[in-house]
Formats: C-alpha cells, structure tokens, sequence
C-alpha cells in the first residue's frame, strides 16, 4: 500500500512496531505530509475500500524524509509522537529504541 502512493510512509504505532519489539498492531497505520496529503486527495477518486483494507492515516506538519528505502518514520519522530504516551509497552519500547539511537 505505502509504494503505491508517493510521499506516505508506515507510521504510527505499525512504524514502532517494526523498529522495536512491539506486536504489530491489528490496523496499520500510515503517515503523510498534510501538503502532500492535500495534493494526493485531489488525484485519486472516491476509491472503494474494503474493510480488510482499513488504515490510519497520520497527517504531519512537517515532510518525513527517510534515509533507507523502507519508507518507514524515523525513531526521533516517533518518539515525539509517543513521549506522553500512558502505555507502558509503548514507553518500555521507546526507551529501549532510544538508548540504540545513533546520534
């Protein structure tokens, strides 16, 4: 899904998920620059969507720019999204994402 749409990548808890040892959750979600997601709701139709295909979908205030090719948001973006987050398995994988980050 993401490298059928440009400038989206995996966000979210499904991001930290795939950078920690966090369970994937049962809804991927997804994550787009608000411009980029602007122009990108402009060029595609209505489309139909089963709900087997069902996703968050993110808006950032700033471009994620990767610099691998997996399109997934950076460990520092993600931590800002979850600092304050009550769920202890979400700060237990953030701490540990972070004491592995390369400054």
């Amino acid at each position: 899904m993401v490298n059928a749409w440009p400038n989206v990548y995996i966000g979210g808890e499904t991001a930290l998920a795939r950078l920690t040892d966090l369970a994937s959750p049962d809804i991927v979600t997804l994550s787009i620059y608000e411009k980029d997601y602007k122009e990108l709701k402009n060029r595609i139709n209505e489309p139909v969507i089963d709900e087997e295909d069902c996703f968050l979908l993110d808006l950032r205030l700033y471009p994620e720019r990767s610099s691998t090719n997996d399109r997934v948001v950076g460990a520092l973006s993600l931590y800002l999204q979850f600092r304050d987050n009550p769920d202890e398995r979400i700060q237990l994988e953030l701490r540990k994402m972070m004491e592995n980050y390369k400054w």
